[in-house]
């Protein structure tokens, strides 16, 4: 028996070996995270490098890696792509920016900072031989983990002597990432002092090179950019993707199989995930934006396909733009989000300094007027129909509101379409506030809280007129939709509606704290996106339909829409 203890620790400490010195390893993230955007230096129409013109480009080239960027992977696609290369020449593990040679290739790996924090140990490829044997052993390593999670079971001696093992033990998941994030802030601005020092200057850009990780964990992404990187350095003629793939790829199905499982489950991940960006999402997209990354990394898939991810959780720090009509409780949400948020202070009605301006004279002044209060309030209400916004410009086939969606979405802001799903109730409320505007009766006609008089004030309708105005507000309803994916990337645009607000309120009233609600992320095209009732206001009301009271002629109404539109029957009978 102890022959057998011994012989299982000593092939253990083989493998081990082996598979740090001699064997690729391809470091990947969770089996089910997806690739972030293209890096843009991944195009067809690559040159080659100019020092391949020259002399050999093996004996130039430089790969240059951080903590967890693909460390091992660098080091196996270094080794397959040229024989003979010198460690700590051609190949630097811990690149800074005085190691950069003028004139010399350069292969930079780099990775979303918040999966360097939030990061898989790596996947060691051995050959299938090998890799049966050490299975034998249940080595422990071969297992994917945080690098949070890793630390706190490692032997490696620094980890133990330095005492960060022993206070990640003790320490909550919260306090551990908090550790680990600090522990990462110095690698983090390496990388990014490289990439700034390398990519931002023109004559060092044409000798960079940059794989961004998280980009090549599916196949046809990984040839891509082997194959864009062969031609890049002239070596398309002596080595082949597919040597690359067969030293270097881990397919989907074998980081999923047998002792290759992740220690922590992909919903782990997802919750680390969204625990650092709530304390650092600031520090996080400030490092993305100067390394040329996405804003929004993979936190927003763990958010957006999490059923339970509130608003609050799906914003984080980002910008929101509230899409909404008049007449449908913006201004509370758009308030409550102030009070509630710690990082944004809405701007409501962000264009109304321009009410009865000409659009021709004032557009330019309007697209940057709604672009700075954005930038500097992180949040801004706007209401893309009011003024004409978004009628086309005299001898022009764009409209303000075009060059206004330009400019919002070079921000990437978390898009919120906000309307009011009872719009026969939202119409009588819009023409209520424009009588009282007309006779001057409150000071604030669309905010009847301190005016008593305005909120008891009936008015009368014909019938026709006013089906064709809730018409009316229905399809500029359809086209909130519309203008959202102007402004809002995939995965980034959501609705909630007045009477989700009204029953998160639990029948006392518009619900205070809105970042609580689930909201619904919006379909990609239009022809998916239908207005789903939401029969909360209908259920548990009792007594006389609310628009009684405030429809004169409510009967002649009732029986009006009861012929020409009986859809909207119910939502002029809803009760409070």
């Amino acid at each position: 028996m102890g022959q057998i203890i011994i012989a299982i620790f000593t092939m253990r400490i083989v493998c081990s070996y082996v598979m740090y010195f001699h064997t690729p390893l391809n470091e990947v993230s969770v089996s089910a995270e997806k690739e972030t955007s293209p890096d843009t230096k991944f195009i067809s129409n690559m040159p080659v490098h100019n020092k391949y013109l020259n002399d050999n480009v093996c004996e130039s080239i430089i790969f240059g890696t951080h903590h967890k960027t693909g460390t091992i992977l660098a080091k196996a696609l270094l080794q397959t792509m040229c024989h003979n290369v010198t460690m700590g020449k051609n190949f630097i593990p811990r690149m800074k920016s005085n190691n950069y040679v003028p004139g010399s290739p350069f292969v930079h790996f780099i990775r979303d900072p918040l999966e360097q924090v939030i990061v898989s140990t790596a996947i060691y490829i051995l050959s299938r031989l090998f890799q049966a044997i050490c299975k034998l052993t249940v080595i422990s390593i071969l297992s994917l983990q945080s690098a949070y999670q890793y630390h706190k079971v490692t032997s490696e001696k620094w980890a133990i002597e330095s005492g960060l093992q022993d206070r990640l033990l003790n320490a909550s998941i919260e306090d551990g990432l908090e550790i680990q994030f600090k522990q990462s802030k110095r690698r983090l601005k390496k990388m990014q002092d490289v990439y700034m020092f390398t990519t931002k200057s023109p004559s060092r850009a044409q000798d960079t090179f940059v794989i961004r990780i998280d980009n090549i964990v599916e196949r046809d992404m990984f040839r891509l950019t082997m194959t864009t990187l062969l031609r890049w350095l002239g070596l398309s003629e002596s080595v082949t993707v597919d040597s690359l793939e067969a030293c270097c790829f881990i397919s989907k199905k074998d980081r999923n199989d047998g002792t290759m499982k992740h220690v922590s489950k992909g919903s782990e991940k997802s919750k680390m995930r969204q625990i650092v960006m709530l304390r650092h999402a600031q520090e996080i997209n400030k490092l993305r934006k100067s390394m040329d990354f996405p804003l929004v990394g993979l936190e927003q898939s763990d958010a957006s396909t999490s059923p339970n991810s509130n608003l609050g959780q799906l914003l984080g720090e980002r910008p929101i733009v509230i899409l909404k009509l008049a007449r449908s409780g913006s201004t509370w949400i758009g308030d409550k989000i102030t009070e509630t948020s710690p990082h944004h202070r809405v701007k409501n009605e962000v264009i109304n300094p321009f009410k009865g301006q000409d659009m021709k004279d004032i557009c330019n002044e309007a697209v940057q007027h709604v672009h700075h209060t954005l930038l500097k309030e992180k949040g801004i209400t706007i209401n893309p129909t009011k003024f004409g916004f978004d009628n086309k410009l005299p001898g022009t086939n764009y409209s303000c509101w075009d060059k206004i969606s330009i400019s919002l979405k070079k921000e990437e802001p978390f898009v919120l379409v906000w309307r009011r799903q009872n719009v026969v109730a939202q119409v009588v409320s819009t023409l209520i506030s424009t009588e009282i505007e007309n006779d001057g009766i409150c000071p604030h006609p669309f905010h009847l809280e301190d005016c008593p008089e305005g909120r008891e004030r009936k008015i009368s309708v014909q019938p026709a007129d006013f089906l064709h105005k809730c018409r009316d507000v229905q399809q500029k309803n359809m086209k909130l939709y519309e203008y959202a994916r102007q402004i809002g990337t995939p995965g980034s645009i959501y609705e909630l509606t007045f009477e989700d607000l009204m029953a998160a309120g639990d029948g006392h009233g518009l619900s205070g704290r809105p970042l609580d609600l689930i909201p619904r992320q919006v379909p990609s095209s239009n022809e998916d996106t239908k207005l789903v009732p939401l029969p909360v206001l209908q259920q548990g009301g009792s007594g006389k339909p609310h628009l009684m009271t405030r429809l004169v002629n409510f009967q002649a109404v009732k029986e009006y829409l009861m012929e020409h539109a009986p859809d909207l029957v119910e939502q002029l009978m809803e009760k409070h």
